[in-house]
């Protein structure tokens, strides 16, 4: 929808002054699951993988030949009774043309775009067991440049700064490059992590990805090699697969090796009811070690949901 009540809607929701908008995008979706997790009550409203969330986005007229302004924000929603609304997930503004385009503020970074999102596949809430390779998937206070595509190609730079991190003036730099073309993408990433504060554990990380749809199916592939500032390395890596059965059923596998032996599975199936609703049901297991570990631990869990977008 591109209408000045959206954008006034909008505006009133997050209570803040409404204003002008040019060429407004209001878009969003509700996402709720039922989990079942091992030695765990079941939970509903868990947001599924993909959490609810609305948004608005558009673009202005900067009064410039080939200059145009746009802007992206976007809040996370609570569905529990009581609790507190909103959180941002994006929001940021910037300038784009023929030389590509440059923002500020909290965005995606290329590392999560040309890399580790390949392997990104799930609705439901089996992911805790197979995300091993993400880094900084979302950055605030940062700065990102993307190239245009260039016959398939496409470069992009970026840095994060906040003084709250205060050894150091620049808190991460980040470079990353795609190419796609004939259903074959292959990206590669670097970040280097200057603050401690920022990032106590990692000193650099770079990730590769590749990914290859040829009719119904899709695989894909993730790695992310991280050296560490106690000394060492860890080699995180992904795996995932889709198969459209039908125009409406996917099939989704995935598996996931988070180094030091702990391991993550998943199956999923999403159905869609039409272009907007989809339901979905999925199945991760959790080997010990994943089970097991102090930080971010795994668990056997069965996830079933639906999610309404518009």
């Amino acid at each position: 929808m591109k209408k000045s009540l959206i954008a006034l809607a909008i505006a009133g929701a997050m209570t803040v002054p409404a204003i002008a908008m040019a060429d407004a995008t209001l878009y969003g979706h509700v996402n709720i699951s039922a989990d079942k997790a091992d030695n765990t009550k079941l939970n509903i409203n868990n947001n599924g993988q993909s959490t609810t969330r609305i948004g608005v986005r558009g673009t202005a007229d900067t009064g410039m030949d080939g200059l145009v302004g746009f802007y992206h924000i976007e809040m996370g929603m609570a569905t529990d009774n009581g609790s507190t609304a909103l959180s941002t997930r994006l929001a940021h503004a910037g300038l784009k043309g023929d030389f590509g385009s440059f923002a500020l503020g909290t965005q995606w970074t290329p590392h999560y775009l040309w890399g580790t999102s390949a392997t990104d596949v799930m609705l439901s809430n089996i992911t805790g067991n197979l995300r091993s390779s993400d880094v900084v998937y979302r950055a605030s206070r940062s700065a990102m440049y993307l190239s245009p595509n260039m016959g398939g190609f496409q470069f992009g730079a970026g840095i994060l700064a906040s003084s709250a991190n205060s050894d150091k003036n620049v808190d991460a730099f980040n470079v990353a490059g795609q190419y796609s073309a004939n259903g074959l993408t292959v990206g590669l990433s670097h970040i280097s992590f200057e603050s401690s504060m920022f990032n106590a554990a990692r000193d650099h990380s770079t990730s590769a990805a590749v990914s290859y749809s040829f009719g119904p199916a899709m695989l894909a592939a993730s790695v992310t090699h991280n050296e560490l500032r106690a000394g060492g390395d860890t080699t995180p890596f992904e795996l995932a697969g889709t198969y459209s059965v039908t125009d409406s059923t996917t099939l989704k596998v995935a598996y996931a090796d988070h180094d030091n032996s702990a391991k993550g599975y998943g199956v999923e199936v999403q159905h869609n009811l039409g272009s907007m609703t989809n339901l979905y049901v999925g199945y991760g297991e959790a080997n010990s070690t994943l089970e097991n570990r102090a930080v971010n631990p795994g668990a056997d869990v069965f996830s079933t949901g639906i999610r309404v977008r518009f």
